[in-house]
């Protein structure tokens, strides 16, 4: 096989006889001219860019020139994109994550009743799995601190509601307030 060539080379639109004078005229080497004519990439030579060119990404029918750039638009790290993509759920880039639905169970903690385990853990102030844990190992220590934590709950919610109603401080139970009121108003 003999030497390659390159004449004729278009780069941008702009014509020219040979590597050597497309070369000259972008301020490159000659090898860089022959390297982007080999790799089909002429028109990126003489831009400064390096590496592959940037592929577009069309998330929820928009199209945007590289994941760079719908990584900026959804406020989202690139890999963040490129994860997406390989999973194949990049219409959900950007939108709040979906809470597992149908995997939640609803639970009743001191007459209080939360949609799941996790919110139950959040409302009383505990960490994340707080809940779901201490109900998996029967912990009865735990369970006191829960009950607990939702009867100051409860207790929270009923004085904020007497307020409303009322129109003025109501002061709970701990401190020396009618009960006798509140379980009024809550009816």
């Amino acid at each position: 096989m003999g030497k390659r060539v390159w004449v004729d080379l278009v780069i941008r639109g702009v014509s020219y006889p040979t590597a050597q004078a497309a070369a000259a005229a972008l301020g490159v080497t000659q090898e860089a001219v022959m390297v982007a004519a080999r790799k089909g990439a002429l028109e990126r030579c003489g831009l400064g860019l390096v590496g592959r060119a940037p592929l577009p990404v069309r998330i929820r029918g928009r199209v945007f020139p590289s994941a760079r750039a719908a990584a900026q638009h959804f406020q989202v790290q690139v890999s963040t994109i490129f994860s997406a993509i390989a999973d194949g759920r990049e219409d959900r880039v950007g939108l709040a994550p979906t809470v597992a639905a149908n995997r939640s169970q609803p639970v009743v903690l001191g007459g209080m009743a939360f949609r799941s385990k996790a919110e139950a853990s959040r409302r009383l102030g505990f960490q994340h799995e707080y809940v779901a844990r201490a109900m998996l190992r029967r912990s009865e220590r735990a369970m006191v601190r829960i009950l607990a934590a939702a009867m100051r709950l409860r207790a929270a919610q009923d004085c904020a509601a007497c307020r409303a109603q009322l129109g003025r401080q109501h002061r709970g139970a701990r401190h020396g307030g009618d009960l006798a009121l509140a379980a009024e108003v809550r009816a």
